[in-house]
């Protein structure tokens, strides 16, 4: 969930100001980077300024760190909001209440979220990037592509629309590892709070897919799907 307002911050001798843009407790992202740069300022550390009034007023400051985003049509610049406890539960609940949900692009096929309680989601991806073998974690996944992340600092060599093979490894015997390829269509550069550590989020359009392949990967998509629906009628 989002509000619309506005905020601002100062970094070196540049002052910034957006207005009326969506915030959330997570957030902003899609912002132009003039007069900042990708590269000079990703993980610059700030304090933001947030101007709500519409609804209802809603006004705080928070530290946040610069974070970006690539796709194939642009590179944009986004705040990490780190609010304290309290600050989080209290935004959480105004954007609730007063919010309104994104309107996300509709997919042929929705990605499934990773849901650690389901034991056959891929546990790991495993690919290559410049000689070096890498294991990445799964945020989502569909039958025509995967969102990975990693805090390797190997996984900062990857390009958009760059080309890479990978395993999707269940970590089981059935069902089977999906070998394919696929386009590199996006990537999100956050941190992990805890450590602090910058991490590297990749989307990935599957791009080469055998039918043996396509087969495996559907029925790990219905395993998973099966057993979150087993789940949910469980916990009702």
């Amino acid at each position: 969930m989002f509000v619309l307002g506005d905020f601002s911050f100062q970094l070196d001798a540049f002052s910034i100001k957006f207005e009326n843009k969506k915030i959330s407790p997570f957030g902003v992202s899609g912002l132009p980077w003039a007069p900042l740069e990708p590269m000079q300022h990703f993980g610059k550390s700030v304090f933001v300024t947030v101007s709500i009034s519409k609804p209802a007023p809603f006004n705080f400051v928070v530290p946040a760190q610069i974070i970006r985003e690539y796709t194939p049509a642009a590179s944009t610049m986004g705040l990490q909001f780190h609010l304290e406890e309290s600050q989080l539960a209290a935004f959480t609940e105004f954007t609730n209440q007063h919010g309104t949900p994104p309107v996300a692009y509709t997919r042929k096929f929705p990605r499934i979220p990773s849901i650690h309680l389901i034991q056959t989601y891929p546990l790991k991806v495993i690919t290559t990037i410049r000689g070096q073998k890498m294991e990445f974690e799964v945020e989502n996944i569909s039958p025509e592509g995967i969102m990975i992340f990693s805090e390797n600092e190997a996984v900062f060599d990857l390009k958009i629309k760059e080309e890479i093979s990978l395993t999707i490894d269940p970590g089981l015997n059935e069902p089977y590892p999906v070998q394919t390829q696929g386009s590199i269509r996006r990537i999100l550069d956050d941190f992990n709070l805890g450590r602090r550590n910058a991490v590297r989020h990749v989307g990935i359009q599957f791009s080469s897919l055998p039918e043996n392949e396509k087969k495996n990967l559907m029925t790990l998509l219905r395993d998973i799907l099966l057993q979150i629906k087993g789940k949910d009628q469980t916990e009702k």
